[in-house]
C-alpha cells in the first residue's frame, strides 16, 4: 500500500513537472512571437521614410554606388557602408529607398540577436525575452527604425560592444563600440570616459590603444572624403542667429555647458525627459538579480552609462 500510494505521488510529481515545462516552451514561443512579430509590424506596416540627415547619407550613398562619387557629406559613412547590401536587394525586390529606409530595423533585430546569444546562458532567458519585448514595443527605438539615421547603428553597435567586453569576446566588444563611435564623431567623448572607466578597473593602459585606434580612423575618414584629417565638416555649418552673441557662427560656436544642460534638461526634448529611468538608483537591483546569473550586470550598464 505504501509503495503504490510512493509510486502516484512520484508520477504526480513528474505530470506536474512536465505541465509546467510545457507551459514554460508555450510562454517561451508566445514571447519570441510577439518579438518577430513586433519587428515585422514595424518594418512592413509602418511608413519608413529616410529623414533629413538620412536623406542626405541615402544620396551620397547612391552617388558613391552609381557614379563613383566619394562622399563629402559632413556625416559619416560607416553606418551607411554597412547597408551597401540593402542598397543593391533593391535593384532585385522594390526600390534602394525601401530598403535603405528600412534598414535600421535590421540594424535593431542583429543587435537583439547578438545580445541573446551573448547572454542566454548567463542570464534568464525569459528576462531576455521580455526585456526585448520592452525594446520593441516601449521604448525610443521604434520611433528611430522608421529613418536612415545615424543613432540606432552607434547605439546597438556600442551596447553589444558593452555586453561582450563583460562577457566576452572582449576584441569583438571593442571593434563594435570602436565603429559605432566612428559612425558618431560626437560620441568620443563617452568612449574616452567608458576607456577610462576599464583602464581604473582592469589596471591595463594597453586600452588607451582603443581611444588612439579610434580617433586615427575618424581622421582616416576626413582624409579620405575630404583630403583633410582635421576636416569635421561643420566648418561651414551655421546655426540660426538669435540675441545669443555665440549664435550664428561656424562650426560648434555653442557653449558645451549650455549645450549639454540644453540635451538633459530642455523640456520635452531632454535625455531626462525621453529617459527617466536614468536616474533611478538601481545599483542594488542590479546587484540583486546579479545573484542569478553569471554575468555583471552592473558592470555593463556603468559601461555603457559612460
Amino acid at each position: 500500500m505504501v509503495k503504490e500510494y510512493a509510486e502516484a505521488a512520484t508520477n504526480a510529481h513528474q505530470t506536474s513537472e512536465k505541465g509546467r515545462e510545457r507551459y514554460g516552451t508555450f510562454i517561451a514561443w508566445f514571447e519570441t512571437a510577439l518579438i518577430v512579430l513586433g519587428l515585422l509590424g514595424i518594418l512592413l506596416l509602418l511608413p519608413h521614410n529616410t529623414g533629413g540627415d538620412g536623406w542626405v547619407r541615402f544620396t551620397a550613398l547612391s552617388a558613391m554606388l552609381t557614379q563613383g562619387q566619394i562622399p563629402d557629406i559632413k556625416y559619416s559613412m560607416v553606418g551607411p557602408f554597412f547597408s551597401i547590401p540593402f542598397w543593391y536587394l533593391g535593384k532585385i525586390y522594390q526600390t534602394p529607398f525601401w530598403w535603405i529606409s528600412r534598414y535600421n530595423v535590421f540594424v535593431f533585430g542583429a543587435g537583439l540577436l547578438a545580445t541573446y546569444w551573448l547572454l542566454k546562458d548567463r542570464i534568464a532567458r525569459g528576462l531576455l525575452r521580455k526585456f526585448f519585448l520592452l525594446l520593441v514595443v516601449a521604448s525610443m527605438f521604434s520611433y528611430h527604425l522608421l529613418f536612415y539615421y545615424g543613432e540606432v547603428f552607434t547605439a546597438i553597435f556600442v551596447a553589444v560592444g558593452c555586453i561582450a567586453i563583460v562577457v566576452g569576446p572582449e576584441l569583438g566588444g571593442w571593434c563594435a563600440i570602436i565603429l559605432g563611435v566612428v559612425n558618431t564623431p560626437a560620441t568620443l567623448l563617452g568612449l574616452i570616459l567608458l576607456d577610462a572607466k576599464h583602464i581604473l578597473e582592469t589596471r591595463r593602459l594597453r586600452f588607451v590603444l582603443v581611444v588612439m585606434i579610434t580617433i586615427a580612423l575618424i581622421m582616416l575618414e576626413s582624409w579620405i572624403r575630404r583630403g583633410n584629417p582635421f576636416g569635421i565638416g561643420y566648418s561651414d555649418d551655421y546655426g540660426v542667429r538669435t540675441i545669443m552673441p555665440y549664435s550664428g557662427r561656424p562650426g560648434f560656436s555653442n557653449p558645451f555647458f549650455f549645450g549639454l544642460i540644453s540635451l538633459l534638461f530642455s523640456f520635452g526634448k531632454g535625455i531626462f525627459f525621453f529617459a527617466p529611468g536614468l536616474l533611478l538608483p538601481i545599483r542594488k537591483t542590479l546587484r540583486k538579480v546579479q545573484e542569478g546569473t553569471n554575468v555583471d550586470l552592473f558592470a555593463t550598464y556603468t559601461l555603457w552609462m559612460s
